[in-house]
């Protein structure tokens, strides 16, 4: 399983970076779960995210869904989407 972390501004006075600490955590309990740190990766990149602060760029979707991508292929076990026989999409 490979989560992204969030990255937005305070929501009513609220930081998500609670949310993201609990699941970095649950992530050192559950090998299954590898977590895509966006908040780090967007961290001084400008550009990565649109002007709202929250939603990613087209250059950010793009960086995004590399992290993600890489983050699947070192899934222990399990080969990267269209490497396996009977995937869809092979």
């Amino acid at each position: 399983m490979v989560w992204s972390n969030i990255v937005r501004p305070p929501y009513a006075g609220v930081s998500y970076a609670g949310y993201n600490r609990v699941l970095e955590r649950l992530s050192y309990s559950r090998p299954n779960l590898t977590v895509v740190d966006w908040a780090g990766i967007t961290q001084g990149q400008s550009g990565l995210l649109g002007s709202d602060g929250i939603h990613a760029s087209a250059e950010g979707d793009a960086v995004r869904a590399q992290a993600i991508a890489s983050a699947i292929r070192s899934c222990g076990g399990v080969q990267a989407y269209g490497g396996a026989a009977g995937v869809p999409g092979d």
